[in-house]
């Protein structure tokens, strides 16, 4: 009468987040299994695949779990890996700025990289993983390396507030629109109107001049 049933055996049920912990025991065909096992449950045949797909489960996520991630001290290998990221992260293992990499950047940024330069210089260049590959950026005199493009077309209240006080003006300074924009700003009888675009925005959404692509041992 019914489905034959199976005999599953599960030991130690409190920890089943622990595949490992697991003991289990088929015997098909058994009517009349034995009942001095630890947890012993009777199934069908048709609950026995419900089952044994989370049996499966839990070891792929034990394993995973248990897998260390791996690490990079190497920028370029470090981007090719990660494709894109703001700030590298625990994976990349190197230093904040090799020399290695510091030349690259003096390079690629068209500097002679042949100079001695300042070591507050080389601390203040930082880089980024975009499109799998190495930018770095300067921050230099007002230079918002770490802000994003600000490609927004409508004036702020220090605009606004700036054009009362300046109703013609052919150029907001920066100092007042912020050195992150990348549109020109100027003042029309008291009012903020909108100019050219003086930068571009890169697909991590900074500033493309801000930054420059770096080739390792130019």
């Amino acid at each position: 009468m019914g489905d034959p049933k199976t005999t599953v055996s599960l030991l130690k049920i409190g920890t089943i987040l622990n595949p490992e912990a697991f003991q289990v025991r088929l015997s098909l065909g058994a009517n009349k299994p034995t009942h001095h096992h630890i947890g012993e449950y009777l199934v069908s045949k048709k609950q026995l695949l419900p089952i044994t797909l989370l049996v499966l489960a839990l070891t792929a996520c034990s394993s995973a779990s248990t897998e260390t991630p791996k690490t990079f001290s190497d920028p370029f290998a470090y981007c090719a890996a990660v494709g894109q990221i703001d700030v590298p992260d625990a994976r990349y293992t190197g230093p904040k700025m090799s020399d290695a990499l510091f030349k690259d950047y003096l390079t690629a940024a068209r500097l002679d990289a042949n100079m001695d330069y300042p070591d507050q210089f080389k601390e203040m260049t930082v880089w980024r993983c975009m499109e799998s590959k190495v930018y770095a950026c300067n921050f230099g005199a007002n230079i918002p390396c770490d802000s994003k493009a600000n490609a927004d077309k409508t004036p702020t209240q220090a605009v606004t507030d700036y054009c009362k006080s300046n109703p013609d003006v052919d150029f907001i300074p920066m100092a007042v629109t912020g050195h992150n924009v990348i549109y020109s700003w100027s003042c029309k009888s008291g009012a903020p109107e909108l100019g050219d675009p003086i930068d571009t925005v890169d697909a991590a959404g900074y500033q493309s001049s801000f930054w420059v692509a770096l080739q390792p041992g130019q």
